[in-house]
C-alpha cells in the first residue's frame, strides 16, 4: 500500500488544545473517515492535511512532491451568481486547465454527480445537496491525488445523503484516496477502509468496518521503568494491561497499528517479550 501523507504527533491549539500527538498516514485508494464531537478538531485535522493551516507541533511528510489535493469545505457560499457550468469553468481556469479539458471535464462530472439538467441554472437557486455537489465537483477538476471533505453530508436529508455516499463510492472505485470529517455515526461504514476517532481525551483510535479484520495483536513488552504516555498519541492502542506489578505491559491493537506501536515501544526504551494474534470474540 502506498502511503501519501505521514503526519508525525500532531498538536494543535487555539485558546484550548484540540488534539495532541495524533499520528497518522493516508494511504493511496482508501477512504478514512475522521469522526468526534463539535470542537473535537475535525476540520482543523482537515486543514492542517491540506496544508491551510499548520499544526502548533508535530510535522507533515507529503511522500509526492507534486500531489495534488483538494478541500471542500462544511459550507458552500449562498450567493453564487454563475450557473453550475461557468463557475465550474472559471475555476478549472484558475486552477491552469485549458478549455479543451474543461469542456470535457465538466460535461463528465456533471454526468457524474446528475447535474446535467441544472448546468444552466443560477447556483444560488439550489439546494444545499446540489450546491455540496457543486463543490465536490469543482474540487475534482484537477483530478487530485486526496479529496478532504468537510461535514459532506450537514444539513442534508436522507435521500441526498445517500446520494452523495454513494457518488463517493464510485470516486473509490476510480482509485480516488478520500478523508472525510463526518460526526454521523451510521455514515459511510460500506465504504470506509479506515476511522480516526477524536475525543475529549488525547487518545486517538482507528477502526475497520465490522467483519473487516478477524483479529487482533497482541503484544507484550517489559517497561523497563519507562512511561507510556506515548501510547495515548498512537492511533490503534485498543486496551492496555500493566501486569507483573507493571514492570510489564500487554497491549491489545488493531494489526494496521502494530509496526507502529512496535517501533514506539522500542524508540522509548521498551524490551519487546511477545507477539501473536487473536481472534476476535
Amino acid at each position: 500500500m502506498t502511503t501519501l501523507i505521514e503526519a508525525q504527533e500532531l498538536t494543535k491549539k487555539y485558546s484550548v488544545r484540540l488534539f495532541s500527538n495524533l499520528s497518522l498516514s493516508v494511504n493511496h485508494g482508501e477512504v478514512l473517515v475522521i469522526r468526534g464531537n463539535n470542537g473535537s478538531g475535525k476540520s482543523t485535522l482537515l486543514k492542517i492535511l491540506a496544508g491551510i493551516t499548520e499544526p502548533t507541533h508535530g510535522t507533515i511528510k507529503r511522500m509526492k512532491p507534486d500531489l495534488i489535493i483538494s478541500y471542500v469545505p462544511e459550507k458552500f457560499p449562498d450567493d453564487i451568481r454563475f450557473t453550475a457550468k461557468q463557475y465550474l469553468y472559471h475555476m478549472g481556469r484558475i486552477q491552469g486547465l485549458t478549455k479543451p479539458e474543461l469542456q470535457d471535464r465538466i460535461s463528465s462530472l456533471l454526468r457524474q454527480f446528475r447535474l446535467e439538467s441544472e448546468h444552466a441554472n443560477a447556483i444560488h437557486t439550489f439546494s444545499k445537496g446540489m450546491k455540496q455537489k457543486v463543490g465536490i465537483m469543482q474540487a475534482l477538476l484537477a483530478k487530485p491525488d486526496i479529496l478532504l471533505l468537510d461535514e459532506p453530508l450537514s444539513g442534508l436529508d436522507t435521500g441526498t445523503q445517500d446520494d452523495l455516499e454513494s457518488i463517493l463510492y464510485q470516486l473509490k472505485l476510480d482509485g480516488m484516496t478520500i478523508l472525510v470529517a463526518c460526526h454521523e455515526q451510521k455514515r459511510f461504514n460500506s465504504i470506509v477502509d479506515r476511522g480516526i476517532i477524536l475525543g475529549d481525551q488525547p487518545i486517538q483510535s482507528e477502526y475497520y468496518p465490522a467483519g473487516e479484520l478477524p483479529h487482533r495483536v497482541i503484544i507484550q513488552a517489559d517497561t523497563n521503568a519507562q512511561k507510556l504516555d506515548f501510547l495515548y498519541g498512537i492511533a490503534g492502542v485498543i486496551d492496555k494491561e500493566p501486569i507483573d506489578d507493571g514492570d510489564v505491559i500487554r497491549l491489545d491493537v488493531e494489526p494496521f497499528a502494530s509496526d507502529r506501536i512496535l517501533l514506539a515501544l522500542i524508540q522509548h526504551g521498551c524490551s519487546i517479550q511477545s507477539l501473536h494474534t487473536e481472534s476476535e470474540k
